[in-house]
């Protein structure tokens, strides 16, 4: 048969990229739609790039076709008007375009979850799955003690109890949870000093870190919230100095005096090892390491499992990424990928075009096992029953990847 490559482009300031490979009988049957949402310029381009290629890979794999329908993805810029990344209005806009096109069936992203804020009501008001490759803040999903914002309800509509933004990455605190395993495990960790910055996304990650390690035997020395606005640590260092720690494990973000952290661990002779969360994996704390002579002994979490540690299918899967698209996938690409497939599965098992149907049963489905990622399911909030989070060490002025830490829950 006779295949091309056909694409329409909408004008609008919502560009709309429909793109699939299908034969002439396919493009005659009536359509099935995907959505994305993701900034197609500036600095988050290459990422989501690469999701929407994971996503045009799962699709391919079901030859473009399901349940007598051929699958377009259609894929919306949410940049704002600088092109350098989300806007408010472009997201909002988005989401409302999915909603009044009876052919969309799902909607895959936005890239972060301060984006996710604003599509979330819309498609939850709409009936629509949304899935989420790369939103991570618990919030979204879940209440977070000591979070005054009224999250997750405030993205729902009120009075109805349905469910539909489906995460299928990690949540932040899956951080916490996961690094306390990896010291326990790898480290050999027995006793542990733990500090955070005091506001909700540190503070989260330390506690969850806390509560994992006496639940699995790490005597956690202390726990406290610094001062980020003292010109330095040294004092409070000392003194845990003098406890003799395993491991510091710091909660909060290298721009919030994380890095003041680092060089005052080697001012006071504090010869641990230091776990951190993804915030610090950038080029800036690698010099701020490099500069005070840190050694590798600094360990950062990022959301997720990495490309390197899949086997099985996930194998298969990245063999097929590179050889396609000439790269390698990235978590949020891998992710992207998972999300589809989890879709393309349910869309099976319902048979049928139906947004209610194909909600519904997404969410009772008790383990998908069709991608890249083994097993799993959402749980009651829309979150993934697979919990991960890929260690990555500094060595020499870069991050290398060490282990993924896994956990599938019931």
């Amino acid at each position: 048969m006779n295949r091309r490559q056909f694409v329409s482009i909408a004008t609008g300031s919502g560009l709309s990229l429909i793109g699939c490979s299908n034969s002439n009988s396919a493009r005659s049957k009536p359509v099935l739609k995907i959505v994305s949402s993701l900034p197609k310029s500036g600095k988050n381009q290459t990422q989501s790039n690469g999701i929407s290629n994971a996503i045009q890979l799962a699709i391919d794999e079901h030859k473009g076709q399901l349940i007598d329908h051929r699958i377009e993805l259609v894929v919306y810029d949410n940049n704002g008007p600088t092109q350098e990344g989300w806007d408010a209005e472009s997201e909002k806009r988005n989401a409302k375009a999915a909603i009044s096109d009876p052919d969309v069936m799902a909607y895959i992203g936005p890239l972060t979850s301060g984006a996710a804020k604003f599509s979330m009501p819309i498609l939850n008001a709409g009936g629509m799955l949304q899935f989420s490759p790369t939103c991570t803040w618990p919030g979204l999903t879940k209440r977070i003690v000591g979070n005054l914002s009224d999250e997750p309800d405030v993205y729902r509509t009120p009075g109805s109890e349905k469910i539909t933004f489906c995460r299928v990455c990690p949540t932040d605190y899956a951080q916490g949870t996961l690094a306390a395993v990896f010291a326990k495990e790898d480290l050999h960790t027995r006793k542990v000093y733990v500090l955070h910055d005091r506001e909700l996304y540190g503070s989260g990650i330390a506690s969850l870190f806390c509560q994992r390690c006496e639940a699995i035997g790490i005597q956690v020395l202390g726990q406290e919230g610094i001062d980020t606005s003292r010109k330095d640590f040294r004092a409070i260092l000392n003194r845990i100095n003098l406890q003799s720690p395993e491991l510091l494990f710091y909660g909060g973000t290298a721009q919030n005096r994380g890095e003041q952290v680092a060089k005052d661990m080697v001012s006071e002779q504090l010869n641990c090892p230091l776990i951190v969360p993804e915030t610090f994996h950038a080029q800036s704390f690698l010099d701020v390491l490099k500069q005070v002579n840190f050694g590798d002994r600094c360990f950062t979490t990022i959301p997720g499992i990495y490309h390197a540690f899949l086997t099985g299918a996930g194998s298969v899967m990245v063999d097929k990424y590179k050889s396609r698209f000439k790269a390698t996938p990235d978590n949020a690409a891998i992710y992207g990928y998972e999300s589809t497939m989890a879709f393309l599965d349910t869309v099976t098992r319902v048979g049928r075009k139906d947004r209610e149907a194909i909600r519904r049963v997404c969410l009772e489905t008790v383990g998908f096992s069709s991608g890249a990622l083994g097993t799993w399911r959402f749980d009651a909030n829309g979150d993934t029953t697979l919990q991960a989070v890929t260690i990555h060490k500094a060595i020499n002025g870069a991050f290398r990847a060490v282990r993924s830490v896994t956990e599938r829950q019931a």
